[in-house]
């Protein structure tokens, strides 16, 4: 195992990795799973209507880690174009399973076995039915995850690429600068070193006041 504190050093690269998955697995999630199932709830208030029965009605548990969980299973069976179908979705979105059983048993009295229902199909898919049209909150749900990892995902990653797109920024420069101020300097062609200052010539002394001034010419 990876200790804790290697957990909390991942680092602008691990971050962007992350962010990274988390937004692809949002993505899938959203719209692979979430949008199709809103699409349907929506779409589904216009769909023609047939009459059903229901063939199963029960209250399905799962355990697990301890914990059991409740569901309702149920069934009905329709016809359309002379052609038989079956189906199990009540509404789009709800067919999941909860700790509390009273949604699950308050369906399964609602839809119990041989009780005549009217059923909404998809005109360009027959087998895709539901008993309940329209858009519940559980038919959010999973789109609503999915966008909340991709929202989520995006942003861990934009921030990390920032990290490193400014580390690596800083290393670069530093480098340029380390390369620039290490090369040897080449004294020029003609002898004249820069660092030095120039030769300078020293300023004549003014003459003095009794000194008798030369005109050029000599007396004998």
């Amino acid at each position: 195992m990876i200790p804790l504190d290697r957990k909390q050093q991942v680092g602008p690269i691990g971050g962007l990795i992350f962010g990274l998955v988390l937004a692809v697995i949002g993505y899938f999630v959203a719209f692979t799973f979430g949008k199709p199932i809103l699409d349907n709830a929506k779409a589904s208030q216009k769909w023609p209507t047939v009459p059903g029965e229901i063939t199963r009605s029960a209250v399905s548990t799962k355990r697990s880690n301890g914990k059991t969980t409740y569901g309702f299973d149920v069934e009905y069976r329709y016809k359309v174009e002379g052609q038989e179908l079956t189906c199990s979705n009540v509404f789009f979105g709800g067919n999941s399973s909860s700790s509390d059983s009273t949604a699950a048993y308050r369906v399964t009295r609602r839809y119990s076995k041989h009780t005549k229902v009217e059923v909404y199909y998809d005109p360009q898919q027959p087998a895709n039915a539901v008993l309940e049209p329209g858009a519940h909150w559980q038919s959010y749900l999973l789109y609503g995850i999915g966008l909340a990892f991709l929202v989520v995902g995006v942003l861990s990653a934009g921030a990390s690429l920032f990290y490193v797109l400014a580390a690596g920024a800083i290393i670069g420069g530093t480098a340029i600068g380390w390369l620039g101020g290490s090369s040897t300097r080449t004294a020029p062609s003609d002898g004249f070193d820069p660092d030095f200052p120039p030769n300078r010539i020293a300023p004549r002394a003014p003459p003095r006041a009794d000194a008798k001034e030369d005109d050029g010419f000599t007396i004998h």
